[in-house]
């Protein structure tokens, strides 16, 4: 069985400075904070001078196809396709409990991974 979570950490600093996403995709939705509030975050990638969409609301470009979605201790990892790349998107926050350094800094992370689709 697989289940859905209700929210979807993107960003998750504290209480008050978090992004999440409630909607099954992440393309063409839009993410918002845990109280319902609206903070939009847009993402895409422009290939051969075509753009996709992959995070968020922009109705003029044409949305990536969501692969897949894993939500870990720590990250929050989706893979996109289009007809030309391949592309995985992390985004992690490092509340490691047993360094405060670490732990204090208001900082998550956005890692792409991009592999070419069609062989050029």
């Amino acid at each position: 069985m697989k289940l859905r979570a209700p929210a979807v950490p993107l960003v998750t600093v504290d209480p008050y400075f978090s992004i999440w996403s409630s909607y099954n995709t992440l393309p063409r939705n839009p993410t918002s904070h845990w109280t319902g509030a609206r903070h939009g975050l847009t993402g895409w990638i422009e290939c051969d001078d075509d753009r996709y969409v992959f995070m968020g609301m922009d109705s003029e470009t044409p949305p990536m196809v969501q692969q897949s979605l894993d939500i870990n201790a720590l990250s929050t990892c989706y893979s996109f396709s289009c007809s030309k790349v391949w592309l995985d998107v992390i985004f992690t926050t490092p509340l490691l409990m047993d360094d405060l350094y670490i732990l204090s800094r208001p900082v998550s992370y956005i890692k792409c991974k991009i592999r070419s689709a069609d062989g050029l």
